[in-house]
């Protein structure tokens, strides 16, 4: 370790006006250890360690699994009180439209349905208007996707048949929508939604039904609030419907998207609305 000294200045007097005379200043040495970053920590100069015990503890992680304001219930704890949901869609069809929740994962779904609505996302990204995703995702990153946590499948269902292997989606089924925590830990009450109507059902009042069951589920699967983070403003369909609905624009991302149904960058409205009144 080397020790050399360096000038530093000390004042000699205080000062008045901040007009301060040369004169006023004086030179002294003080010494300076210069080691190399690289030295062994046995070089640095010894520094009596102060008593830190009386400090407050940081956690060593941003969430604390203990709180007092419990999460919304797990879906699968939820799943006994929600029932399949029964509409009509006037523009379309006479026959009834059924809402089948799902709880159990993507494993209780028929393999040919997720295949079907795969492909039908798939399009939906590709066309580049809805959502914010470049290229569509792999079959198993979407069935996780979209049934993980919780979600709906809607179907024509005039004779009850239900979700099972076999049944001619592409005639029947008319969209899906997901449901998930749209923030971690002690903000995972707030939950945020997905939409998908089917190519064949557009324009026939699916979104609507949608969106109202997805009000009627959010709140009992303890969600108290949600989010839209990303409605494209020139996206007038799905605005109307999130209005008409109750929901109010609670903030705006300028110039958020590129989407390929606009030569400009696209402004994203932030949807919110609380739950269950």
């Amino acid at each position: 370790m080397q020790n050399r000294l360096v000038p530093i200045w000390r004042w000699r007097r205080g000062y008045i006006n901040h007009q301060i005379p040369f004169d006023h200043f004086k030179i002294v040495q003080l010494p300076f250890y210069h080691t190399s970053p690289l030295s062994p920590s046995s070089s640095q100069p010894t520094h009596p360690k102060k008593n830190l015990s009386h400090l407050p503890k940081m956690p060593a992680i941003l969430e604390d699994p203990s709180t007092r304001n419990p999460p919304p219930k797990a879906h699968t704890d939820a799943a006994p009180t929600l029932t399949a949901r029964k509409t009509t869609l006037p523009k379309f069809s006479s026959v009834p439209m059924t809402l089948y929740p799902i709880t159990g994962g993507p494993q209780t779904v028929p393999k040919d349905l997720i295949k079907f609505l795969h492909e039908e996302f798939s399009a939906e990204i590709l066309r580049g208007g809805t959502y914010p995703m470049m290229e569509p995702m792999a079959l198993d990153q979407f069935a996780g996707y979209w049934f993980g946590t919780f979600a709906v499948v809607a179907i024509l269902d005039d004779e009850g048949e239900g979700l099972r292997e076999g049944r001619d989606w592409k005639s029947i089924c008319m969209g899906t929508f997901y449901t998930k925590p749209n923030y971690p830990g002690r903000c995972s009450h707030v939950c945020n939604g997905g939409f998908l109507t089917t190519t064949a059902a557009r324009g026939k009042g699916v979104g609507q039904a949608m969106g109202e069951a997805y009000l009627e589920f959010a709140p009992r699967l303890g969600y108290t609030y949600s989010v839209f983070n990303l409605v494209f403003a020139n996206n007038p369909a799905s605005i109307r419907i999130w209005e008409k609905l109750g929901f109010s624009v609670i903030g705006r991302v300028p110039k958020a998207a590129r989407l390929a149904n606009s030569e400009d960058l696209v402004d994203a409205l932030i949807f919110g609305r609380e739950l269950g009144n």
